[in-house]
């Protein structure tokens, strides 16, 4: 879920790596860029905090539940609505290639 998150935030992986080897490694070993730290949006601290408690090396540290999820997800502040045309010009900015 962190994962999917994070690309929804930012537009980009988690992390970048030649070969899956690589991005393994790095989802085990490195410790993610905030989502605030990667994109063009303001992103509360909160999400990013959210965010990166899915990302957690440990599972015990991580959201254990959806429930859970959404409760910290309820609380988060946001500064705007996301209405049609945000969403596109979102889409066209980080449109996956080939899609």
């Amino acid at each position: 879920m962190g994962c999917v998150a994070y690309w929804l935030l930012t537009g980009s992986l988690v992390f970048e790596a030649d070969t899956a080897m690589d991005m393994v490694v790095c989802h085990i070993r490195d410790t993610p860029t905030p989502p605030s730290a990667a994109s063009e949006l303001p992103i509360p601290p909160e999400l990013d905090r959210i965010v990166l408690s899915c990302l957690e090396k440990e599972p015990e540290r991580r959201p254990q539940s959806a429930s859970e999820l959404a409760i910290l997800l309820r609380g988060c502040p946001l500064e705007a609505g996301w209405e049609e045309a945000r969403a596109r010009r979102w889409w066209e900015t980080h449109r996956p290639h080939g899609a």
